[in-house]
């Protein structure tokens, strides 16, 4: 994984957080900056500002593109991942514009990959060492 690509996995962790507690992630960032203990990549840094400054204009347009779908509907991971992709590709010139949607793409694949990946893992082990997979009782 890239320098960038963690900044953005960085980003999206914080700009969560920040939701998640409802925080401004630049009140999260000056926390997080002043921790001693705490790193923060300057691109993860860059996109937390940057995404704050803009964040009205991104929103806007989340709302106008995501036809069918309410910001409160929308789940923060997506939300978020969105605001990341928005801000790279209207106000990051360094990046290019498929490289922000592919990052974006990325991003998303692995959250989603993540939990079914870790339940066929845990499905094996239990059918390796019992000859069976766990099922809940209200299967």
């Amino acid at each position: 994984m890239s320098t960038r690509s963690k900044s953005r996995k960085a980003a999206l962790d914080l700009l969560y957080e920040a939701d998640i507690r409802g925080r401004s992630a630049s009140d999260l960032l000056s926390t997080r900056l002043s921790d001693e203990e705490t790193y923060i990549r300057e691109y993860t840094a860059q996109l937390l500002e940057g995404i704050a400054t803009h964040r009205r204009k991104i929103d806007e347009l989340i709302i106008l593109h995501a036809q069918g779908w309410d910001m409160d509907r929308m789940p923060a991971v997506d939300r978020n991942i969105l605001r990341i992709a928005i801000y790279e590709l209207l106000w990051n010139k360094d990046i290019p514009e498929k490289v922000a949607i592919n990052e974006a793409l990325e991003l998303a694949k692995v959250l989603l990959l993540m939990i079914p990946s870790r339940i066929s893992m845990e499905c094996s082990q239990q059918l390796s060492q019992t000859g069976k997979i766990f099922r809940s009782n209200s299967d």
